[in-house]
């Protein structure tokens, strides 16, 4: 009984003419379908769809890039620029990203030295900051993007020590202030009269001291003691 026999045709056993090869290019798909069906159209289609489903693939397969950065960013009131720093990666394309901030900010990032991106920020009114939500965005060449939300920590105190660090994410945070020796409110901005909490005796001169305390002078005339109790 006789048996089906199937040699199959290879791109090597075909006569290509030189419109299909120029046509195709590098594509061996294209040549193949073009030549055995003798439609040229025919190997258009295929080299596009060959093309498109190379892109796909290369999508797919795409990691976007990967941001390394602080999620907080402490700025002092007293502060009009400020400088942000990130590492960003492309472990897949190895080339430098586009790296761009979201939010109310004029900036100037720096060229990027290996993969550190610099970006100074020049801050907007508080109120603007206020409402703003901070955000690094890194985009690669597939249009992968990495999204990198950051807090804003806000310290109107009147030293940068005095600042209570918080634990807080959200887009906005007004630290809390502790106030160091001789001063007080709710900045420690007020300078501590100690003078007012607790005079000295009537008619003694009182002075702040350096220690943190009132001074009380002489005890006036017919009197004795240390300018706060007088005899």
């Amino acid at each position: 009984q006789p048996r089906f026999q199937f040699v199959p045709t290879f791109l090597s056993d075909l006569n290509v003419t030189e419109e299909v090869a120029a046509q195709c290019g590098n594509s061996v798909t294209c040549k193949f379908d073009s030549t055995v069906t003798g439609d040229r159209n025919i190997g258009s289609r295929t080299k596009i769809t060959e093309t498109s489903n190379t892109k796909d693939r290369q999508i797919f397969y795409n990691n976007p890039p990967e941001i390394n950065a602080e999620s907080k960013l402490l700025i002092f009131s007293s502060k009009k620029v400020v400088n942000f720093t990130l590492d960003v990666s492309d472990v897949d394309q190895e080339q430098p990203v586009n790296v761009e901030v979201i939010g109310v900010f004029n900036y100037v990032s720096s060229s990027p030295m290996s993969r550190i991106y610099t970006f100074e920020l020049t801050l907007p009114n508080l109120d603007q900051l206020k409402r703003t939500k901070m955000e690094f965005r890194a985009t690669d060449l597939m249009n992968a993007t990495t999204k990198h939300p950051v807090a804003v920590h806000w310290c109107d105190c009147r030293s940068r020590d005095e600042c209570v660090e918080s634990n807080s994410f959200d887009s906005f945070v007004n630290l809390e202030c502790a106030c160091e020796a001789g001063y007080m409110g709710a900045t420690c901005k007020d300078k501590i009269d100690h003078c007012n909490l607790q005079s000295c005796f009537p008619d003694v001169a009182c002075s702040n001291s350096d220690t943190n305390s009132r001074q009380c002078g002489n005890c006036p005339k017919g009197f004795s003691g240390d300018g706060i109790t007088c005899d």
